[in-house]
């Protein structure tokens, strides 16, 4: 299931809420695996106590780029990102009151979430990071958009940009505390144009034409 709510707090707000909302909560980290001792075609499994594993990673064309991709997210630089800032690169149009991003959250149907979790299949783990990335790069594809205009006529145009930054937070509690394998795909206001400039994602609510503009 996915749910999408914009990122409503400031930057270092959002970015403290989203990495901390589970530190005092406590499933344990364990796998299935398969004993030492089963023969040829048993299926002789056991759960075994695995250390903590990282729960964040960057993802997305921006990520890619800023050489991030897949590097754990770190609760200053999420803050730095959220408020339009990416390495040495600011947005060039910041608006006071734009959003700081979306959140895209994914998450798994209850049946997977306790094999997973109180089961104990990290391979469950491992199949719904990937159907994350696989929603987050279709999402890229058709919804990346900078608005640009036309310094001499002024007129308006969209550019499908096709890149996106994502901060993946995956958690393993609802907020009841039941075990709910979801994941927080922040999504920054910025994507970069075909000059290769940051830019706030284009935002339009009025529709002609048939043809959708706007993230």
């Amino acid at each position: 299931m996915l749910s999408i709510s914009p990122i409503a707090s400031s930057a270092g707000g959002a970015a403290s809420y989203y990495l901390s909302e589970e530190k005092n909560l406590n499933l344990p980290d364990v796998s299935l695996e398969k004993a030492a001792d089963a023969k040829e075609g048993e299926t002789n499994y056991y759960l075994k106590e695995q250390s903590a594993e990282p729960n964040t990673q960057w993802y997305g064309k921006l990520a890619e780029q800023e050489g991030m991709l897949g590097k754990p997210v770190e609760e200053h630089q999420l803050k730095e990102v959220l408020a339009g800032s990416l390495n040495d690169q600011t947005l060039k149009t910041q608006n006071s009151n734009a959003r700081n991003g979306f959140d895209f959250t994914f998450s798994a149907p209850k049946s997977v979430s306790l094999l997973a979790l109180v089961g104990g299949d990290k391979r469950l783990m491992t199949a719904h990071d990937d159907a994350v990335k696989f929603a987050l790069s279709h999402i890229e594809k058709d919804a990346a958009q900078a608005r640009q205009t036309n310094p001499d006529t002024k007129a308006t145009s969209f550019e499908n940009t096709g890149n996106l930054l994502f901060a993946m937070v995956r958690h393993k509690t609802s907020r009841e505390e039941d075990p709910q394998l979801h994941t927080h795909s922040l999504t920054a206001n910025m994507t970069k144009d075909s000059e290769g400039t940051l830019r706030a994602l284009a935002s339009s609510f009025k529709q002609k034409g048939g043809i959708i503009n706007g993230t």
